[in-house]
């Protein structure tokens, strides 16, 4: 973990969404909203006990630069499933839903909601009352 907040968590993997859930998560709590946040240093064999524990009941947000089938989300999703003892929020995807556009790092992120300001945006549509 290398923010801790408690109203979500952001998870990711790579520098490049990690870099972008973190500049989110500062976003958020500048509207009240207390986002940890988690990098996971590959995309399977996520601990379910350890991020279940982490989760707690918040929702979990999982970051995939990448189309979302087959992908983090999924892995996360079946381990924290996986977790009958402790009980966990739901688990969002946010990814790439069409055909990747082209450009800079920072256009395509754009593009695709993932950058900062879009991650932030998606947390904060699915998390209404709490912004």
């Amino acid at each position: 973990m290398v923010r801790p907040g408690g109203d979500a968590l952001l998870v990711s993997a790579g520098p490049v969404l990690l870099s972008q859930a973190f500049a989110a998560a500062e976003l958020l709590a500048g509207r009240g909203l207390e986002c940890a946040v988690v990098v996971l240093p590959w995309l399977r064999d996520v601990d379910g006990p350890w991020l279940a524990e982490l989760a707690a009941s918040a929702p979990v947000f999982c970051l995939d630069n990448h189309y979302a089938a087959g992908g983090q989300g999924d892995a996360v999703a079946a381990a924290l499933a996986a977790q009958e003892a402790a009980p966990v929020g739901p688990v969002k995807r946010i990814a790439v839903d069409r055909v990747p556009e082209c450009g800079t790092n920072e256009e395509v992120l754009h593009s695709h909601g993932l950058d900062a300001e879009g991650i932030a945006a998606r947390v904060g549509a699915e998390m209404p009352s709490r912004v």
